[in-house]
């Protein structure tokens, strides 16, 4: 009688123990796709961002062009803005770049944490 518990309590801790394998692996999908989606949302970040640092940057130099004509045909005759356009759009410009730099350290990280977790993951199996 003895036997029967010993073996009903060890079937009962194998069946534990894959049932945990089996949890630790569906975690480990989730934290892969957990990162994957991250990468992927901050990747259509910096494409939002690029498109709007293509149309300031257009902005910029349409400004410039313009002012250096004005200056061209005009010199000191002429009359220039205390507020011209060119400094928004220039700014707009830097702080784009800005985030964009941020962005893409991010970017980085997180592609070296799923590289991490692919190693690990790898060696592990």
């Amino acid at each position: 009688m003895s036997k029967k518990p010993k073996i009903a309590k060890k079937d009962s801790l194998q069946k534990e123990i894959k049932d945990l394998e089996k949890d630790l692996e569906e975690l480990k999908i989730q934290k892969d796709n957990f990162w994957s989606k991250n990468l992927e949302s901050i990747q259509s970040i910096q494409l939002d961002k690029l498109n709007f640092l293509k149309l300031k940057l257009e902005k910029s130099i349409s400004c410039l062009e313009l002012t250096q004509k004005k200056v061209d045909e005009l010199g000191v005759a002429g009359y220039y803005s205390r507020h011209h356009d060119v400094m928004s759009t220039i700014s707009s410009v830097y702080s784009t770049c800005a985030h964009l730099s941020e962005l893409k350290s991010i970017e980085d990280k997180i592609k070296e944490i799923i590289r991490k977790n692919a190693k690990k993951d790898s060696s592990s199996r």
